[in-house]
């Protein structure tokens, strides 16, 4: 193989790697507990961009996002969060004596750290927003806090760790 042609697959072999980070497959670590048990801190994960193309987020997955204005002036416009999505545009979603309500009915998290110790009024999500809340609702800035989140603010689904 000639330097030429070893240049050649390199820089193939890069621009392959570059593309797939840019436009399906990244990795992200966690740097805070609001995720925990379901992801702890210092845990890297494998985010999915490429299925947002055809799917939109659904009820129960846990996504990656850019930081909505609230949080974007304490953290820069450029930090990923991490939540899961437990309402989509149109449900209404409410939590009462601890428990999650999502369209008038409870919602099993068997994934949650401990109960949530707040209650939130009745709420229907616009059109375009998802409402995301961190699986350690005692620790976690989310959707109770700020709001629905844009559809358009989610970078991808957290599929696997790294």
């Amino acid at each position: 193989m000639t330097t030429n042609e070893r240049a050649a697959d390199l820089t193939a072999g890069l621009l392959i790697s570059v593309g797939i980070r840019r436009w399906a497959l990244d990795t992200r670590y966690i740097f805070s507990p609001s995720m925990e048990p379901t992801l702890e801190v210092g845990d890297r994960f494998v985010l999915d961009k490429l299925s947002l193309r055809w799917r939109p987020p659904e009820r129960g997955e846990v996504v990656c996002f850019r930081a909505p204005p609230p949080l974007s002036r304490e953290y820069g416009e450029k930090a990923c969060f991490v939540k899961r999505v437990v309402a989509v545009g149109g449900d209404t979603v409410q939590v009462r004596r601890g428990a999650l309500y999502v369209n008038g009915a409870r919602v099993r998290e068997e994934y949650l750290r401990s109960p949530t110790l707040y209650a939130m009024p009745r709420l229907v999500v616009p059109q375009g927003h998802l409402f995301v809340l961190g699986d350690n609702r005692a620790d976690s800035r989310d959707s109770h806090f700020w709001g629905p989140l844009q559809s358009s603010y989610v970078l991808g689904r957290a599929i696997g760790e790294a």
